[in-house]
């Protein structure tokens, strides 16, 4: 299938991953819809370079996805993964998935939670 352009649309890329964001490619596809698989590896990318143990020492942002702490407190349980840690990469990504669909629910851009959407 062709990549769109259309923010909103998904099915970004195709785009040639590092190993190190590939390693995911499984854990993304069980968590976000097939249009969204490559733009989130992508972010994945742009966020932690694949590393689940990234953290940021400004904002204090961690895992693959790069959640602040407070936004992890509030999103994780609601995503079903209260308790988990940010650096968990199933919980990250999945909650990252949860988090992505809500915005979209609420009528805000799929990436809207994320800085590195600027890189779809």
């Amino acid at each position: 299938a062709p990549a769109t352009t259309e923010p909103d649309e998904g099915g970004g890329g195709p785009w040639d991953h590092p190993g190190e964001v590939e390693q995911w490619r499984g854990l993304v596809q069980q968590f976000f819809p097939d249009n969204r698989v490559e733009e989130a590896l992508r972010i994945i990318d742009c966020e932690s370079n694949g590393d689940p143990n990234a953290q940021n020492p400004y904002s204090g942002a961690g895992g693959l996805f790069q959640f602040l702490p407070s936004t992890w407190a509030s999103t994780a349980p609601n995503a079903g993964y209260a308790g988990y840690s940010v650096f968990d990469p199933e919980a990250n990504i999945a909650t990252a998935a949860w988090l992505a669909n809500r915005y979209q629910e609420l009528g805000y851009s799929y990436w809207h939670a994320w800085n590195c959407s600027r890189t779809l």
